[in-house]
């Protein structure tokens, strides 16, 4: 999932597991955000649909992969400044890892 300044969207890529998506292309600018202000990002999958939201709002969804795929590491990556507060990985209602920024 990728975020930007809300000006910058048609910079934006994303692999969705079945295809590249371009900004040039499609709409996404649900993924523009306020520059300074912690955003709340979520990928969640459930009967057979990939949703990413941003803040609590669906800013996209697709239908899931046809083959299973597992989570093998996350990567973020910055230009200019950035930083992650908190993550939370579930398998349905279980967490099967969360941390984060000491307080």
């Amino acid at each position: 999932m990728s975020l930007s300044d809300k000006g910058c969207i048609a910079a934006l890529d994303m692999y969705n597991g079945r295809a590249f998506v371009s900004g040039k292309t499609a709409d996404l600018s649900g993924f523009g955000v306020k520059r300074g202000k912690w955003t709340k990002t979520e990928i969640k999958t459930s009967a057979g649909k990939l949703q990413l939201l941003v803040d609590n709002h669906i800013e996209y969804e697709t239908s899931m992969p046809l083959v299973t795929m597992k989570v093998l590491g996350l990567a973020f990556e910055f230009y200019g400044g950035g930083a992650v507060k908190s993550i939370q990985l579930n398998s349905g209602n279980q967490v099967v890892f969360k941390g984060g920024l000491k307080q």
